[in-house]
């Protein structure tokens, strides 16, 4: 599944601003805006060009990233890759996320920092079902990109 592009690009005043679907607005200022984090990031989600957009905004960021697009390909890659922080889609191919979240925080315990919920669902019932999972925060998309900066901002 592609993500659609709605005038990715586009001039606001003097802003050169970036629109990807599943994500809000993200100004060029964003995109270069570096931190000191170096903190793992895995992102587990099937629609490839957000996440790889996603990937591209917190490296610019300073973090480290690698992605997968199912739950399967996320638990092997977490073995090796020993991320810190996790953004986890729920619906996903293969096993659900709330599945993936277990095994992670099983196989991850204390080196998991924080396991976010990255999803388009909105439901009460998928918010409680994630807290049960395990995850630390929810976040329905499109989500806008500096409140999952400070989100991970406050790690550090």
């Amino acid at each position: 599944m592609r993500a659609h592009y709605k005038k990715p690009i586009r001039i606001v005043g003097q802003v050169l601003v970036l629109v990807v679907s599943g994500f809000g607005p993200v100004s060029a200022e964003w995109l270069v805006q570096m931190t000191s984090a170096n903190l793992k990031v895995l992102i587990v989600d099937d629609i490839v060009d957000s996440s790889h957009i996603l990937a591209l905004l917190l490296r610019q960021d300073g973090y480290e990233v690698q992605t997968a697009t199912s739950g399967p390909e996320g638990v092997a890659l977490a073995q090796n890759f020993r991320p810190e922080i996790v953004l986890l889609d729920i619906g996903l191919p293969g096993i659900t996320g709330y599945e993936v979240a277990r095994l992670m925080r099983e196989e991850l315990q204390d080196e998991l920092r924080m396991l976010i919920a990255f999803t388009g669902r909105d439901s009460e019932n998928d918010k409680r079902e994630a807290k049960a999972a395990g995850f630390d925060k929810y976040l329905t998309k499109p989500v806008d990109y500096k409140d999952l900066q400070a989100m991970l901002a406050s790690l550090d």
